[in-house]
C-alpha cells in the first residue's frame, strides 16, 4: 500500500496508474557512502493532482 492516506483500493490503483503513465520508480542515493533508497517521481504539470498525491 502506498500510505495511510490511500485507504481505498481504487485510490491505490489510481495512484499506481499515474506513476505508471507519468512517473518512475528508481533507487537513488544522495551521497556515495549511503545505501540506495526508493524514489518515486511523477512528471506532471497538474498542480491539483500533485497536491492530492503529496497530501
Amino acid at each position: 500500500m502506498l500510505g495511510a492516506k490511500f485507504t481505498e483500493c481504487w485510490e491505490a490503483a489510481y495512484i499506481a496508474g499515474i506513476i505508471d503513465g507519468e512517473g518512475s520508480i528508481s533507487l537513488t542515493r544522495m551521497h556515495e557512502n549511503e545505501h540506495r533508497r526508493p524514489c518515486i517521481t511523477i512528471a506532471s504539470t497538474d498542480k491539483e493532482l500533485l497536491l492530492y498525491i503529496h497530501l
